[in-house]
């Protein structure tokens, strides 16, 4: 069964598997520095659903769920930026205004925007070999 779902599939596949699996990842590794500033609940929240809806690309041959997949997580990227910005500024002006943890807040961003690149470079691809 579990081969099956992984045969003839195209390396536009595996790229939106990858970023699924980051941003997956991610937002797990999120919930581990929670009490931070950097932290948005609504980024965890949309983060998880968007990395979990790539599983309609594996069961299904349904073009649309690799671009819900993409849309997810640009609006997760977005919260987390809400989230983050502040923190930036501190960095930026070099005082410790509003807090937060720099190196999550630029790990968190980062990886984010990484996943959303890949997202949609993998919405342009083929899914499948043929």
């Amino acid at each position: 069964m579990v081969k099956n779902m992984f045969q003839n599939r195209s390396i536009g596949f595996y790229v939106g598997l990858v970023a699924s699996i980051c941003l997956l990842a991610s937002s797990v590794a999120m919930v581990a520095v929670w009490g931070d500033r950097t932290c948005s609940i609504y980024a965890l929240v949309i983060g998880v659903v968007g990395a979990l809806s790539f599983v309609g690309t594996l069961l299904t041959d349904i073009k649309v769920f690799p671009l819900v997949s993409a849309l997810l997580c640009i609006l997760a990227t977005s919260f987390e930026l809400y989230a983050v910005i502040p923190t930036f500024m501190d960095i930026l002006n070099k005082v410790n205004f509003y807090g937060g943890n720099h190196t999550a807040a630029i790990a968190f961003t980062v990886a984010f925007i990484g996943c959303s690149i890949l997202n949609i470079v993998s919405c342009y691809m083929k899914q499948r070999k043929n």
